[in-house]
């Protein structure tokens, strides 16, 4: 069953992450009822799955860097490429997080760098829902492919091909993203909805 989505780029500002050519992951907070704050941004922390978890400064912060194994992208549509936060609980209440994303150098130029946050992941991470980003969409000249910048999916039922296909518009929008500069993702999650919410992206403007 697919939840009602919101989107929002306006409002004010664990790791689990989807969909990585390149991807830094930081500060990441969920609530819950009450709060749990993960800040120290250590790979140990993460359980990989077609990717590799790494200790990183970017852009001048501590981070994990999540990098996609080239044996895993084939797979990438299975939900192989996830790292889940090791001993968390999460059903309802808010995520919040900072991520950047950007293909690898020299990757084809078809990628996008895709970056975000799966939650209600199963234990072999075959099934999840999730938000994600598109940054290379994010300032390109086709409109079209603007309006692609964010997606919900809810795997492994509701890929991006079959929501665009029988939804179109209904679960990707356009925020203003630019390729591996960090942005604050908040997400708030409830018992049948899913809101995204993008925040800090008008000083790019």
């Amino acid at each position: 069953m697919l939840p009602q989505c919101r989107w929002n780029e306006t409002q004010a500002n664990g790791t689990e992450a989807r969909w990585l050519e390149y991807n830094c992951l930081n500060r990441t907070t969920c609530h819950s009822g009450g709060t749990l704050t993960i800040d120290d941004n250590r790979s140990e922390r993460l359980i990989p799955f077609g990717v590799i978890a790494g200790d990183v400064t970017y852009r001048g912060r501590r981070a994990v860097s999540l990098v996609e194994r080239d044996e895993s992208i084939p797979g990438r549509a299975r939900g192989a490429s996830v790292a889940l936060l090791n001993d968390v609980s999460f059903r309802r209440g808010t995520i919040e997080i900072d991520v950047a994303g950007l293909p690898r150098a020299g990757a084809d130029s078809s990628l996008r760098g895709f970056v975000g946050m799966a939650f209600h992941v199963s234990d072999d991470a075959a099934a999840f829902r999730a938000f994600y980003l598109r940054p290379t969409n994010g300032r390109a000249q086709d409109q079209l492919r603007r309006n692609h910048a964010t997606q919900y999916i809810a795997m492994p039922g509701y890929p991006w091909q079959r929501l665009r296909r029988e939804q179109p518009g209904v679960y990707e929008s356009y925020p203003d993203l630019v390729a591996g500069e960090w942005t604050p993702m908040r997400i708030e999650v409830g018992d049948s909805t899913a809101m995204l919410f993008l925040t800090d992206l008008t000083s790019r403007r």
